[in-house]
Order: structure tokens, then sequence, then C-alpha cells
């Protein structure tokens, strides 16, 4: 508390989420709110994806679907994964911005090409459904086997789904092309 009362930002943002979480105190969102705000106001990326998350389901402040986009926006726009993928996830949806599923696409790729699973996943739907993209079943499948890979679920139900409708010999080539994109870190894929 010393280190958030001098500005110190991480500790601002680490307060946030003892409160919100519950960590050693009593829950308490209005406090963890005031603490993000402070860390966010600063420009700490983090802090800025959390203001984001807690306006989304409205923890703490009302849920303002405009003020989540925003604070996604601020950190994705610093190369924050995991608003990028947030933000992807308002522009696939119209969640506090016009639904624009090329400025999804291009959000979901940016997390996507970090490794983001829930990224990955979402950029493989969007090329199943040609969503912001050509429709690419191989895409799709790379993109939902690399999720997959790293943990997502959903991702591992889309891989199988489109596994289950593709001939074998296609398969095994796109298996060989997804794991050439871990190789090349997910670019180009």
């Amino acid at each position: 508390k010393l280190a958030a009362a001098q500005d110190y930002t991480l500790a601002q943002y680490n307060l946030g989420v003892i409160y919100e979480n519950g960590y050693g105190v009593s829950r308490n969102y209005n406090k963890a709110l005031k603490f993000y705000t402070s860390a966010a106001e600063s420009g700490f990326a983090p802090a800025q994806n959390e203001m984001g998350l807690m306006y989304l389901i409205g923890a703490g402040p009302a849920q303002n679907m405009q003020k989540a986009a925003r604070w996604f926006s601020l950190a994705a726009h610093q190369g924050y994964e995991m608003a990028q993928s947030n933000l992807g996830y308002m522009y696939h949806f119209g969640y506090g911005v016009p639904l624009d599923y090329k400025q999804s696409v291009k959000w979901y790729r940016l997390a996507a090409e970090t490794g983001n699973g829930i990224a990955q996943y979402h950029l493989a739907s969007m090329y199943m459904n040609g969503q912001g993209v050509v429709s690419d079943r191989s895409r799709a499948y790379i993109w939902s086997n690399l999720a997959a890979n790293n943990g997502n679920k959903n991702g591992r139900m889309l891989r199988d789904y489109i596994a289950k409708r593709m001939p074998r010999i296609e398969l095994e080539k796109l298996k060989i092309r997804a794991k050439s994109c871990i190789n090349k870190k997910y670019k180009n894929c």
C-alpha cells in the first residue's frame, strides 16, 4: 500500500489484483477499480486491460462497453496481447465499437502471433466462417490446431470438427504447416 500511495504503478496494479480477487483481503471491486485506474492512467497496459474487463462485465463500475473498448484499445496499441485479443472480440461482436470483422481479424491476428490461444481460436473461427477474411478451411484448421496446442478447448473442438471433414492426405499436410507455424513463431501462418 505504501508503494501504491507513492504512485508506484506496479504496486497500484498489484493492489488492484489483490482487491479484485480477494487475495488476503475481502473482495472489493471498488478498491480494485481505484488502484487499476491509477495504474491505467499512468499508461500501464495490464491495468488498462483490467479496466476494460471490469467495464465489460460490470464488476465495480457499471457495465459500459464503450469504456471497455477504449481501455482495451489503449493497451492493445501498446502491444499487450491480451488486450489485442479482447479488442478483437469487441470488434467481432460490435461491443462498444462498430461491428467490424476486418478490425477483429487484425487484432486477433496480432494476439494470435504472440501465442495467445484464445485469439488463435477466434482467428480460426473467422477463417472458418469467412468473417473479415476469405473463408479458408485450411487456415481455420491451422489456427485451431495452434490454439488447441496452447490449451484452448474451443480450438481443440474446432480442429477436430474440421479434421473429421477433411481428406487424410490434406490433413497431414496441414499438420506439417501448423508445426512450421510454431517454428516461425506464428508469423505468416
